[in-house]
C-alpha cells in the first residue's frame, strides 16, 4: 500500500523542496545520497517516507528521474 507523508516530516519537506527546485529551474531532478541514522526501523521509515515523497512529487508533475539510497 501507499504510505502518506506526515505534514512537516522530513519526507514531506523533501517533496516540497523538489517542487520548489523544479519550479525554479524547470529541469529534471534526481535525489542523491539520501540516508538516515538511527535504528534499523528509523532508517527504514526514513527511506519509505522519502520514496513516498518522490512518488508524490512525480504525481504532481515534478520530473524526478532517480533516487539513490546512499548506503547501498
Amino acid at each position: 500500500g501507499s504510505l502518506r507523508s506526515v505534514p512537516d516530516s522530513p519526507a514531506s519537506s523533501l517533496r516540497d523542496v523538489l517542487g520548489l527546485v523544479h519550479g525554479r529551474y524547470g529541469l529534471p531532478l534526481m535525489v542523491t545520497e539520501t540516508s538516515a541514522t538511527g535504528t534499523h526501523l528509523e532508517r527504514a521509515l526514513w527511506m519509505r517516507g522519502t520514496i513516498e515523497a518522490v512518488r508524490e512529487a512525480r504525481g504532481s508533475g515534478v520530473p524526478v528521474v532517480g533516487y539513490t539510497w546512499f548506503p547501498l
